[in-house]
């Protein structure tokens, strides 16, 4: 999985989610209000495919517009066909 911040300049920051299942990121970049280094999307201006979904981001902090976060996902064929295939009717895949 790859993490992208762009900021409301337009340059590209990655981003690494410190822990499996966090709900914000770390970007090296720190918040111009508050100096916080988490971003989180908000679910705003959301759009999706089956490899990549992107938000509004936001400071975790403060609440401060950050950009945009994009999330492309690690996938061959998409995100519903590898679902379809990890859970289909020949067993899990591990």
């Amino acid at each position: 999985m790859k993490i992208t911040l762009t900021d409301p300049d337009g340059q590209d920051r990655l981003a690494e989610q410190p822990y499996h299942g966090a709900e914000h990121v770390i970007v090296l970049a720190p918040c111009p209000k508050c100096g916080a280094k988490e971003v989180r999307g908000n679910g705003k201006h959301a759009e999706h495919d089956e490899y990549y979904e992107t938000s509004d981001a936001v400071c975790a902090r403060c609440g401060a517009a950050r950009g945009t976060i994009k999330v492309e996902f690690n996938t061959l064929f998409g995100i519903t066909e590898d679902d379809r295939i990890a859970s289909g009717r020949y067993g899990k895949v591990y």
